[in-house]
């Protein structure tokens, strides 16, 4: 998934994605 690549290139994304990061464990 897009998610997933953006959460691992950078947690910061994953803020701006307003993603779970429980689920991703950052």
């Amino acid at each position: 998934k897009e998610c997933e690549d953006i959460i691992r290139k950078g947690g910061e994304v994953s803020e701006m994605y307003l993603i779970q990061p429980d689920a991703l464990g950052t």
